[in-house]
């Protein structure tokens, strides 16, 4: 951001996209507190975002109730993240072998702790699928949640799947499962595995 900002400046002419992945983070500005940043990193977003863009095109769905800021909104083009072709049926539901699973980043907000507690009450069996995150690793609230999952009979951990192995794992699940706590600005695994016939 910040090379590009002086690239800008020193060349007017040049026009800039910026990608914005979630829309909560354009309602925020001018913000000055953006995760991540100390204040003149702050500063240097408010000013990049409105100074230094052309265009910023919003990855997920915006909420019509949720209005963008009045200097920014001519900026933004909603759009949403885009399925490839590839993700598709290619096994009957019927003859799945296995039924439940989630693949994606495991943190609270999109695989609940709370879940976790309450499956384990069941006779009910989830695979899961992902990378743990590791910018929340050695945190203890991360740890003990961790230790739930590892320690859940219900819950098998499969690990991280491989790009090139989604789409044959996904057809061999019949249920997608999505327990996450929080607001959600675009499950793209809950799209892919729609895509490839899981409910």
């Amino acid at each position: 951001m910040q090379s590009t900002y002086y690239y800008k400046l020193h060349n007017p002419k040049t026009k800039v996209i910026y990608i914005n992945h979630c829309y909560q983070n354009l309602r925020k500005y001018p913000s000055e507190s953006w995760d991540g940043t100390d204040n003149d990193g702050s500063i240097l977003v408010n000013r990049f975002l409105l100074n230094t863009t052309n265009h910023i095109i919003n990855l997920n769905h915006h909420p019509l109730k949720d209005a963008y800021p009045d200097n920014l909104k001519s900026k933004i083009i909603d759009a949403s993240f885009p399925i490839r072709d590839e993700f598709k049926t290619t096994k009957k539901w019927m003859n799945r072998p296995y039924d439940f699973m989630y693949f994606g980043g495991i943190i609270p907000l999109k695989f609940d702790g709370e879940f976790v507690k309450k499956l384990s009450k069941t006779s009910l069996r989830v695979d899961l699928y992902g990378r743990w995150i590791d910018k929340f690793s050695g945190k203890p609230d991360y740890e003990s949640y961790k230790k739930i999952i590892l320690e859940c009979k219900n819950i098998t951990y499969k690990g991280y799947i491989e790009q090139d192995k989604l789409i044959e794992t996904l057809n061999q699940y019949k249920f997608f499962v999505t327990p996450h706590n929080g607001p959600e600005p675009f499950m793209i695994s809950l799209a892919e595995a729609t895509r490839c016939g899981c409910i």
